[in-house]
């Protein structure tokens, strides 16, 4: 039997640290290292380290498809943070005057978003809540999109419509809207729809 000698290092096989080692070698420009070194937060500074198409460029060598899933975690964080970001449900249930046990079941009603945060917490989209309540006809648009999740909903809401002369519907709702952004809703995801 040959022994060989205990390794010094370990080996990293993960593709996380195979991205890293790759990226070690690009040469970034001093404007896009400055920008991640700048963030405000480490998550800020690893959204702008995804964003970096020499880091996409990697990834792709390891998985087809990474450019597809980045782009799907920088859209996931632009929703987290839209028009004021994300509160918890404490902060939430005071806005709207309820209990917290009561702001849980409305987001299992689907009366109201949740987007997952942690484990098993859930922070809420301050955009929804206006002058102590829900938004005119969110529950109702909710609704028709509840075979969705909560990030397709939010971003149902967040999106400019070509239905809606371009608007974004969460806008309607703030007017009173609330018919038109149904419509648009009941098209959402159809074919020719918006």
């Amino acid at each position: 039997m040959i022994r060989r000698p205990p390794r010094s290092t370990p080996l990293y096989s993960s593709a996380a640290s195979d991205v890293y080692k790759r990226q070690v070698s690009v040469t970034h420009t001093e404007s896009s290292l400055a920008k991640v070194v700048s963030a405000p937060s480490d998550l800020q500074a690893l959204l702008l380290f995804l964003d970096n198409p020499a880091v996409i460029e990697e990834l792709s060598k390891l998985d087809p498809l990474a450019p597809a899933k980045v782009r799907g975690i920088l859209r996931k964080a632009e929703l987290y943070q839209a028009e004021g970001g994300c509160i918890s449900g404490e902060e939430a249930s005071k806005l709207v005057n309820i209990t917290r046990s009561g702001m849980d079941a409305a987001r299992k009603r689907g009366d109201v978003i949740a987007l997952p945060s942690g484990k098993d917490g859930w922070t809420y989209p301050v955009w929804q809540f206006q002058d102590g309540r829900y938004l005119p006809g969110l529950k109702d648009v909710l609704e028709i999109l509840k075979d969705e999740g909560p990030f397709v909903q939010c971003s149902f809401l967040l999106s400019r419509n070509a239905l809606l002369d371009g608007e974004m519907p969460a806008s309607l709702l703030r007017r009173e809207q609330v018919h038109a952004v149904i419509d648009a809703a009941k098209a959402y995801g159809v074919h020719g729809g918006s």
